[in-house]
């Protein structure tokens, strides 16, 4: 868990320090500012993940889980990976490793 303050750490300073030296600005297009809170919503739930997996909250990991798998690419395409798996096999994948 302290490595993923610590990689949202670096990041947000990365970008901080850019926009402190001037090598960024507010006034860039929409475009790029819909990007960047796409972006922060899903540090805040890669965070949000690493604290619920750490105290064990599964209920609600598993929920941060299916919604955050909504926000990419390859997440939607890791649903239709996991329902193969269960149709395939009988059982619902990666959720039935460790007691999950």
């Amino acid at each position: 868990m302290v490595m993923a303050f610590v990689m949202a750490a670096v990041i947000i300073a990365g970008f901080s320090l850019n926009l402190a030296m001037g090598r960024s600005t507010f006034a860039a297009p929409f475009a790029v500012h819909v990007h960047a809170g796409i972006f922060m919503g899903w540090l805040a739930l890669y965070l949000a993940q690493h604290v619920t997996a750490a105290s064990r909250n599964w209920p609600l990991h598993r929920s941060l889980g299916s919604c955050s798998s909504t926000r990419t690419p390859n997440g939607s395409h890791g649903l239709w990976k996991r329902k193969l798996w269960k149709k395939r096999l009988g059982r619902p994948g990666l959720r039935s490793i460790g007691g999950l």
